[in-house]
Parts: structure tokens; C-alpha cells; sequence
């Protein structure tokens, strides 16, 4: 009953816009193999940011958005040969146009994460031997695809009696019920 219970309400934990495919699932690996060189299945503490920085897709855990990264902003903000405004091949007024479109909201959201997740990855790594791979996704999975608030609220797990007594599975794992004694089963007594 339980596991019937854990199965059915699965869906509810994780975000229905979350959806981890052979894609997603081949570009953490590509992560994984950018940093972990030595091929032993574990990450080092000093690697976490290297990873993270790699991730992309539905793992993607960076403080900011891709297309505000250093590199996006100088690209977006090159200067052309007419502009007035230009600083060592960057034009400042593209660059304060691009500058004005960052969510600073969402960035500080975003931060937030990326330091629960590294302070995370931190907190579990094996002495010795770092965070190994199953790890690393369960906590990044745990993080990008698991609504805490959401999950596994009390109400989802609260069956009503009605439900449990027509259910076929549940009522032949019942035990049968004792017969009622009645008075006439008991046999003379002394008081």
C-alpha cells in the first residue's frame, strides 16, 4: 500500500516543467568528463565550480543566465568602427544597454542556489575522496526538479477509509476479521 502510495504521488514531487531526457542526461555526463580527467566517478572540492560552471540545460546552476555571462556581454557589446563610445573594443553604451536588461532578482535567487548547492556538495563529500557521481545528480536533482513547498505535503499521503475499502488490492491484503464473541461462548463462572 505504502509503495502504491509513494509510486501514485511521485509525479508530485518532481516540477512538471522538469523533465531529465538522453539529452540532459548526456550533457551532465559531458560535464562530468570535462572535470573528472582522472575518470575515477568522484570530484574534488576544488573542482565544484569548474562543474557547475559547465552544467547546462535543466542542471544549469550559474549565478547568472548564459546570455549574461562575461563573454555574451563583451560579444553583444563589440564596438563598431563608428561608435563614440568605445573602450578597449567594447562599446559602453551597448554594454549599458545589455547591463539593464539583468533580472538582479533573479541573479540573487540564482546566487542563493548556487551557494546552497556548492555549500551542499561541500557538506557530503567523502573524505578522501570528494562527491562522487550518483551524488552529485541526486543533489542537483534534489535542487533543480524537487519543489520543496510542494512535495509530499501531508495531504497528498492521507487516504480516506472510502477509498481503501474499495480498493481490490487493499481489501485482499486485509486480514480477516475475528468472529464477535457473544455471551454464549462463555462457560460458567464463578464470582
Amino acid at each position: 500500500m505504502f509503495t502504491a502510495v509513494v509510486i501514485e504521488n511521485f509525479g508530485s514531487l518532481v516540477n512538471p516543467k522538469a523533465y531529465i531526457d538522453r539529452e540532459e542526461m548526456r550533457k551532465f555526463k559531458q560535464a562530468w568528463a570535462e572535470v573528472d580527467l582522472d575518470r575515477t566517478g568522484y570530484l574534488r572540492r576544488r573542482q565544484y565550480a569548474s562543474f557547475f560552471a559547465r552544467l547546462s540545460g535543466i542542471f544549469e546552476v550559474r549565478p547568472y543566465p548564459p546570455h549574461h555571462s562575461i563573454p555574451a556581454l563583451v560579444r553583444a557589446s563589440a564596438a563598431l568602427p563608428h561608435s563614440q563610445r568605445a573602450v578597449d573594443g567594447i562599446d559602453l553604451t551597448l554594454l549599458s544597454s545589455a547591463l539593464r536588461t539583468v533580472d538582479y532578482a533573479s541573479v540573487a535567487r540564482r546566487r542563493r542556489l548556487y551557494d546552497r548547492l556548492y555549500h551542499e556538495a561541500l557538506v557530503s563529500d567523502e573524505p578522501g575522496r570528494g562527491m562522487s557521481f550518483a551524488n552529485m545528480l541526486l543533489l542537483l536533482a534534489h535542487y533543480k526538479l524537487i519543489d520543496d513547498d510542494e512535495a509530499l505535503e501531508s495531504v497528498d499521503l492521507t487516504v480516506d477509509a472510502s477509498d481503501v475499502a474499495d480498493c481490490p488490492i487493499c481489501s485482499s491484503a486485509r486480514p480477516a476479521r475475528p468472529a464477535s464473541r457473544t455471551s454464549s461462548t462463555s462457560t460458567g463462572s464463578a464470582a
